[in-house]
């Protein structure tokens, strides 16, 4: 057997992720791109004897993110593991309700696997949790560690208030009052979201008053967890269901991408179908995506997507299509004119532009909404588009003689033409390029840095 060449660095040779004083059982770091996790002494057998037991594949399974032990040794640390690295880092502040209750069962998945070798979690929280497109994977290999006598499990008033009672508010109608409740892992950490912090979310929502009395009905009906055992959570979490509430949006478009359909599109969809096939970006943003299909296009091409959207429903629909979770699309919750911005113990969290910016960004149909609904001047869009953009972007203009556009459209926004839009364009763009849409006149720019 070929002996392996082991690596020694010093912690001046890697990037580290976070610091070690969050997480005492180590710390994440970047060296060579790749993610690799330095392992503390007190935590060292924990983890190889993890590695090496019979549960191991079966975790890996449930969606343990996939973990081996590194050629690579880091000063005053006594293991280094190497993780498989996700393409896209997400915040529960972005995830729908599908999407949360999907990370709650997967915490007491592997709560209940790593229970059978003697183990549990120390903590269960959201933040624990990343996706892989449609699926979920537990990520924080410092939060096993070995079970304590009391025969209780040790983080059930954690997971109350940072996995079920959100959940709770979500099915009440109020995804995005859960979500602000539910912003830093670090000042949240341990802490319950209690009922008084539901109900002051409902109360501040500014919701019609029945609609309140209503939710607080839900929220406040069995309001103690009686049973809060890993079993007894399992069996609450999988009656939760989060509502499809109808919005304006949520049946913009019910059509499957159908490759051998395309001589019958639409003018529109065989332009973004041509320019992805064409560059095929190796990731890809989709702005505004509703439900998907310019998504799911960008996937079949082999682009790793994400897809946004300020609508609840259309991401939780998105979430659950049988086509985005084949093509690992990750659909977020995201109000473009408000993206997540860095926060946290010294802005630790890094903003949605950081962490979701890709090759390339598709923006349709969403620029006259920003300007007409969300009073956004051309410099706002073209400058957010541009911080999103890594390469190319392709965004459609509708123009005021567009029958809809028309019946917003007024002398105050006597700016609002395609020629003003292109030349904010290029002022971030090197390349700006006019390309078809329908019905005319509408238009596209496909843009390149």
């Amino acid at each position: 057997m070929q002996k392996m060449n082991i690596i020694r660095l010093k912690e001046r040779d890697v990037t580290p992720l976070c610091s070690a004083s969050v997480d005492p059982n180590g710390f994440l770091f970047r060296w060579e791109g790749g993610l690799y996790r330095a392992v503390s002494h007190s935590h060292e057998f924990v983890c190889r004897d993890l590695l090496k037991s019979r549960v191991i594949g079966k975790l890996f399974d449930l969606g343990l993110i996939e973990t081996e032990i590194a050629s690579i040794e880091l000063e005053g640390y006594p293991l280094v593991l190497k993780h498989r690295e996700l393409p896209f880092v997400s915040y529960v502040t972005e995830w729908c309700g599908s999407m949360l209750k999907d990370a709650a069962m997967l915490t007491l998945d592997i709560s209940e696997a790593v229970s059978e070798i003697g183990l549990e979690l120390q903590d269960a929280h959201p933040w624990n949790v990343l996706f892989d497109g449609c699926s979920p994977r537990f990520i924080d290999f410092g939060s096993i560690v070995p079970k304590k006598a009391s025969g209780r499990w040790r983080p059930s008033k954690e997971f109350t208030g940072t996995f079920f009672n959100p959940l709770r508010l979500m099915t009440a109608g109020f995804a995005g009052q859960a979500r602000s409740l539910l912003v830093d892992p670090v000042t949240m950490k341990g802490r319950r979201l209690g009922q008084k912090d539901v109900l002051m979310a409902v109360i501040k929502s500014g919701r019609r008053r029945q609609i309140v009395t209503s939710a607080a009905s839900i929220l406040f009906r069995n309001p103690w967890i009686v049973d809060d055992s890993i079993g007894g959570f399992k069996k609450r979490i999988d009656k939760i269901s989060v509502p499809l509430e109808k919005t304006r949006w949520s049946d913009y478009s019910k059509d499957e991408v159908d490759l051998t359909t395309k001589e019958t599109w639409i003018v529109k969809r065989k332009t973004v179908h041509d320019v992805i096939e064409n560059i095929r970006p190796k990731t890809l943003l989709d702005i505004g995506g509703n439900t998907g299909w310019f998504s799911k296009l960008a996937a079949m091409y082999g682009s790793r997507v994400i897809t946004t959207d300020y609508d609840d429903t259309c991401i939780n629909k998105l979430y659950s299509n049988e086509e985005a979770r084949k093509q690992k699309i990750l659909p977020l919750v995201l109000d473009f004119t408000n993206p997540t911005p860095a926060y946290g113990i010294n802005l630790r969290c890094r903003p949605a532009t950081e962490r979701l910016r890709c090759d390339m960004v598709l923006g349709l149909a969403i620029v006259h909404h920003l300007v007409f609904r969300q009073k956004q001047k051309f410099e706002q869009i073209v400058s957010r588009l541009s911080d999103f953009t890594g390469k190319w972007l392709l965004v459609e203009f509708i123009p005021k003689e567009d029958k809809y556009v028309s019946e917003w459209y007024n002398d105050a926004f006597s700016w609002y033409t395609p020629e003003n839009f292109s030349e904010e364009l290029k002022k971030h763009f090197r390349k700006v390029d006019k390309l078809p849409s329908n019905p005319e006149p509408r238009m596209m720019f496909l843009c390149e840095r």
